[in-house]
């Protein structure tokens, strides 16, 4: 499935070529009607081209507009943590609540740094996020 989807444009547009190339053998002789059907069919077949892959360009933006939705809530959920341990650590003059205070500064930057779509999907399996 892989396969068919990374070359899409590729295997529709070699089977719109052959049944053209098909065309053109079967029909007998060289006349007009001849291309006119050729004409016809290869319209169609344009058409549906344009048809599957604008609906596929529409899943792929649907998913990736999923995909960001995922990383800010995981992102917000994540920060806000750190944000609170960082908030009620640091001012209370603690050299331990300092301590993971500045940890957690550090946490976050690397939570920024690595930020994947692995990371998106362990994130909704630790916390059952659909």
């Amino acid at each position: 499935m892989r396969f068919f989807q990374k070359y899409l444009e590729l295997i529709l547009t070699s089977i719109g070529l052959l049944i053209c190339l098909l065309l053109i053998t079967m029909i007998p002789g060289v006349n007009e009607n001849k291309w006119y059907i050729i004409t016809l069919v290869s319209l169609v077949i344009a058409s549906i081209h344009g048809l599957i892959f604008f609906l596929v360009r529409h899943r792929e933006r649907k998913l990736r507009k999923q995909v960001i939705l995922e990383a800010t809530h995981m992102l917000k959920d994540r920060v806000n943590n750190l944000m609170f341990i960082i908030i009620n650590g640091s001012n209370t003059g603690d050299p331990e609540l300092e301590a993971q205070a500045e940890q957690s500064l550090k946490e976050i930057q690397s939570i920024l740094e690595a930020l994947s779509l692995e990371s998106i999907q362990s994130w909704k399996d630790h916390y059952g996020y659909k």
